[in-house]
């Protein structure tokens, strides 16, 4: 008896298993990293670039919550990657959808926690 191609990996797998979850797909994987680079430079954009100043000062005038929100690109990065992870649809994993969002969402922000703080070190290197 021939052994089932799981489908995300091409590899013959004993039957047992096939149930792992196609995290794994390469089209899924795709997804999350390009999510997560966007969370990531909207993100280190709004909470660290010149540009931006003025919108962090007007935000800390108004409510001290708002200021240090605009102003981390850890916590800013959350709600992006949040609303991003909303918007796209897409998930992780096919379980129960409100967990599949939340779990999704908090992989992206933080691989794009970890872009931002590449990008830091980076524009930090360079003296800007």
């Amino acid at each position: 008896m021939d052994e089932p191609i799981h489908a995300a990996t091409g590899i013959s797998l004993p039957g047992r298993l096939l149930a792992i979850p196609d995290i794994l797909a390469p089209k899924m994987l795709n997804e999350t990293l390009v999510l997560a680079t966007v969370v990531a430079s909207i993100s280190f954009t709004v909470t660290e670039m010149k540009i931006f100043r003025g919108l962090r000062e007007w935000a800390a005038g108004k409510s001290r919550l708002f200021g240090e929100l605009l102003s981390c690109s850890y916590c800013f990065g959350h709600w992006v990657a949040f609303a991003l992870v909303f918007l796209y649809g897409s998930r992780m994993v096919k379980f129960w959808p409100p967990l599949d969002y939340f779990l999704t969402a908090i992989f992206v922000a933080w691989l794009a926690a970890a872009q931002c703080m590449l990008m830091c070190i980076l524009m930090d290197r360079a003296g800007k």
